[in-house]
Parts: structure tokens; sequence; C-alpha cells
């Protein structure tokens, strides 16, 4: 696959014209909490340097999201001018989110239908909710996993790694996806596409870059301090749901999952954040075994494993649902990197019914938090963090019966 560039293509004209529209008409808006931490982080960073920003009690993030900080702190450098334009900072995660679209289309879509996939996300306010409404960076977490999975499947383990790293680098939250991409390497090296030249590039490139990224902490001797702040970070919020529309919306806790400490005992001597990963846990195990299996079954037996693209889609959507919906201190953003797989689903599979109801659920999730829209009455049932649930476990029954479906389907070629 190649990606060309041509100003003269009626798609590439689109997409020009389409990043200047969302550009020039970016709102203000942000999710008040999210904005504060931003500024207090840029200004502390303007004023010490990235190497010190680890000695920032209020700083929780791994250590790439200094960097465009620091630049923006540069850029507006005064507290004043940072608030008065912060703003553009959106622009980053726009810029990530379009590139996601430009890969999806060219890898798995037709470019004929490129400006169909343009009006269905990247002119759609549900799919750019959280990065042009609310104001967060969920989008660049997403288009990095997305390039390593996509770098892994078209054999280019060095892209792969370099995605990985910045991605570990940018959120904690990307380490959801090391057991995809891991049982996807595993069936690239059982099926010997990966020579050992390939691999020792991946692996130099990696650790290159991961030297590269904290060597400011390295100089300023706060690697340590990193390390433990990016671990404690798991707990920052202990609550059973931080506006995450989810599973515990649904049960019956006795008080607002965002009320409700995660550490009390939900069932027999259980913890709700026990109950919570051991839920996530099995789902995963669910979605992931039936292919590891697949794979070392076949290995054993001597026979081809062809893992069907479907499938890795899926495979990818479905572990950030999965963590979003059935894991306790949750935010209502976190099923973000879902929409992105669903989106490529789509785009491969023209079946659009998942990628509708994810938006959908996600889009009044958020919009029942920050109220972007200004619509008369949020206290309808529409907006009840109950309705929004249900509308996330319809979500998960039809991709568990899609999931599986494909799965049974790639089986049957397997057969053939």
């Amino acid at each position: 696959m190649k990606i060309q560039f041509d100003i003269r293509d009626y798609y590439w004209q689109l997409l020009v014209a389409l990043f200047i529209l969302l550009a020039a008409f970016v709102p203000h808006s942000f999710f008040i909490f999210d904005k504060w931490c931003f500024l207090n982080w840029a200004n502390y960073i303007h004023q010490h340097g990235i190497g010190q920003i680890y000695t920032y009690s209020e700083y929780n993030y791994p250590p790439i999201i200094a960097y465009p900080l620091s630049l923006a702190g540069s850029f507006w450098d005064s507290p004043e001018k940072m608030d008065k334009y912060f703003y553009y900072f959106k622009l980053l995660t726009l810029i990530f989110d379009f590139a996601a679209v430009i890969l999806i289309t060219h890898w798995l879509g037709s470019k004929s239908k490129g400006p169909l996939y343009l009006l269905l996300t990247l002119a759609n306010p549900l799919f750019l909710y959280n990065t042009y409404c609310w104001g967060q960076v969920d989008g660049v977490l997403s288009a990095l996993v997305l390039l390593a999975v996509f770098a892994t499947m078209v054999d280019k383990p060095w892209l792969m790694a370099v995605a990985l790293v910045l991605a570990i680098n940018f959120k904690a939250q990307s380490i959801i996806f090391f057991p995809v991409v891991g049982l996807l390497i595993l069936y690239k090296l059982l099926a010997g596409k990966w020579s050992i030249k390939q691999i020792t590039i991946a692996l130099v490139s990696a650790i290159a870059l991961q030297v590269l990224i904290i060597l400011p902490f390295i100089i300023t001797g706060q690697v340590g301090q990193m390390f433990k702040v990016i671990t404690q970070s798991v707990d920052f919020f202990p609550y059973v749901s931080m506006n995450a529309y989810n599973i515990w919306h649904l049960l019956p806790i006795g008080a607002s999952p965002i009320m409700v400490i995660d550490s009390g005992t939900f069932l027999v001597g259980l913890s709700y954040k026990q109950w919570g990963l051991f839920m996530f846990c099995l789902a995963s195990f669910l979605i992931l075994f039936p292919v590891f299996y697949g794979i070392v079954a076949s290995k054993l037996k001597g026979i081809a494993y062809n893992l069907s693209t479907e499938v890795v889609l899926l495979m990818c959507a479905g572990i950030p649902l999965m963590f979003f919906f059935f894991n306790t201190q949750m935010h209502e953003r976190y099923s973000h990197p879902a929409i992105i797989f669903f989106t490529a689903y789509a785009v491969y599979t023209r079946r659009w019914a998942l990628f509708a109801i994810m938006l959908l659920a996600c889009g009044l999730n958020m919009e029942g938090v920050l109220h972007f829209f200004h619509f008369p009455n949020y206290g309808i049932a529409l907006f009840t963090p109950t309705f929004v649930a249900s509308i996330y476990t319809l979500l998960i029954a039809l991709y568990a019966y899609t999931y599986y479906k494909a799965l049974h389907s790639q089986h049957e070629q397997q057969l053939t």
C-alpha cells in the first residue's frame, strides 16, 4: 500500500478543505478539568523545563504529551496567552484523526468511496466529539495503535515497534492492546513471515526511541519518579465510575458509581475493582483465546493458519470496548479507541451497524457530561447513565455475535 498525495485528486481536495474548515472554526470548549490540567502542565514545563515535569505533583501522564505542551508553552509564552489560545491545541489531535482515516481508507477501503468515508467520519460531529468538542487527546493514542496493527499486518515490524513505543509513552491505557499485538506477532513469527534481521531492527528501533523519549528525565535524574508517577496513576481516581456509563450503572450497588470508592466490597468478599478487572480479563480471554488456539493448533498440525483482517479488526475493537465497559475508574471517553477500529471494520466490510451504535453510545455519554450542544433538557432518558449503558450492552451483544460469526467463517475457510 502506498499513499500518494495529489492535490488534483478530488479526495485530497475535499480532505484539505475539511481540515481547513475545522481548523478555522475550532471551538473554545473543553472539559474544564482537562483544560486545567493541560494548562498547568504546559505552564510548569515552560517555567522549569520538560525534564522537571515529574516534580509537579499534578502531572500523571507518560512523557510524550509533555513535548507538545512544551511547544505550546514556548509559543504562548504567558499563562494569559496560553489560556486565551489553548483551544488551538486541539489541532494536534485533529491531525491524528485525519491521519487515521487516511490510513483506513488506503489500507482497507476503496478510494472511490473516500468522500463517503470522510462524510461518515471526519465530517461527523460524533466521530470528532472527543477531539473537537471535549478537547482530549485520545485520538492520538487511537491512531498510534491503529498504525501498530497496520504495520504488523503488512510485515513492517520496525514501524510496529515505533508505533507501540510512542503509544505506551503517550497514554498508559495503550497497554491493553499489547496482548492483541502480541498475538499478531506470534502469528507472524510462527508463519515465518519475519526474518531475524527484521526482528533485530524492530528491537533496536524500539530501544533507541525509548531512550530518546526519556532522555530529558535521564539527564535530570527523574526517571525513577517518572515510573513511580505512571504506575501510581492507575488509582488516581479510585471510584467505581468516572462518568463512564458502563455496566456499573446497571448493577445494584446502592449509590451512584461516581460516589462509590472501588476498593469497597461488592460481592463474595471481592471489591468493585477486582470484579471489574475479572470481568474485563474474562471478556478479553473470550476474544483472544480462539485466535491463540487456532494459531498454535495449526502450527502443531503443520498447516497454515489464515488470520482474516475482519477478525483482527474486531479483536482490536473489542478489547478497548470491554476495558471501558467492565473496569472501574473509567472516564466517559475511554471507549474512544474502539471507535477507530469499528471505523476500520465498517470500511473493510461495508457493515456500519457496530460503528453507528458505538458513536451513538459514546456521543450520548460524553454530551451528557459536557453539554456542548446546550440542549434544553439533559434530564430526559436519552442522556441518563442507565439508558446509555443499555446501548453499550446492545453494542456488546451485537459485537459478540459478529465476532464469533467472523471466527466461524474464518474456520470454515480454513477447512476448504
